[in-house]
């Protein structure tokens, strides 16, 4: 489904992505590990368009989208729901959702849309007239996704969709990916809880100083202390 060969990118002058090369294979959940700086965002980010590789190429299919623009991304079905949540806290719980909605792919089947989204998260729909700002984080984290399954992405990306929440909260979020990827969503996930992130993916690649060291299922890597302890610190 999606490619990245060889992909490098920098920030300035500053190297942060060298050679990477990442398969996502069309209705699997693929996981981004790494510490931070290890060039995780700066993978999803470049996929989105916001970054643009200094070398290699992404591919959507047979498509090099590396040179279009993120507007373009979100309409071939590539949505990011990117870390921290970015809600707009003034706005009520709908009205974040239904912003997600604003690319053309998606405006026909806003209403299906919502309707799913509410039978994923049965919270959304009792907070939906709720000022977003005035959420948990846990519900905040459901609305960002909410809005990002708003634009009927093909494929899904998760910015740390963990971070900062409690652990019951994580639970909640973790089983609504996996509905998400089980009715046909495919979702590429960086995430900072490796042993969870791990036993929901199918294959797994682990970055660090921007290079990919290592890769392989999720299950190979989950029971390989010695590589967790090497690469993860684990």
């Amino acid at each position: 489904m999606l490619k990245l060969e060889k992909v490098t990118v920098y920030h300035g002058d500053v190297l942060a992505l060298k050679e990477a090369s990442i398969e996502v294979a069309k209705g699997k959940i693929v996981a981004l590990l790494g510490s931070n700086g290890a060039g995780k965002s700066t993978t999803i980010n470049s996929i989105s368009g916001i970054y643009r590789p200094r070398e290699g190429a992404i591919l959507l299919g047979e498509e090099k989208i590396h040179q279009l623009t993120p507007k373009e991304i979100v309409e071939r079905g590539i949505v990011q729901v990117p870390e921290g949540r970015k809600l707009f806290p003034d706005l009520t719980v709908i009205e974040n959702i239904q912003l997600g909605a604003f690319c053309k792919r998606a405006r026909a089947s806003m209403k299906e849309r919502l309707e799913m989204i509410y039978a994923y998260m049965p919270r959304l729909y009792e907070r939906r007239k709720q000022i977003a700002g005035t959420l948990s984080g846990g519900e905040q984290q459901m609305c960002a996704i909410a809005r990002g399954l708003m634009a009927q992405p093909d494929l899904l990306m998760l910015d740390e969709p963990s971070l900062g929440l409690a652990p019951s909260m994580v639970e909640q979020v973790f089983e609504i990916i996996a509905k998400v990827n089980k009715d046909g969503t495919t979702v590429l996930l960086v995430e900072q809880s490796v042993h969870r992130a791990l036993s929901i993916c199918h294959y797994a690649y682990v970055l660090e100083n921007g290079k990919i060291t290592l890769s392989g299922s999720g299950e190979e890597l989950l029971h390989n202390d010695e590589l967790l302890s090497a690469y993860l610190g684990i």
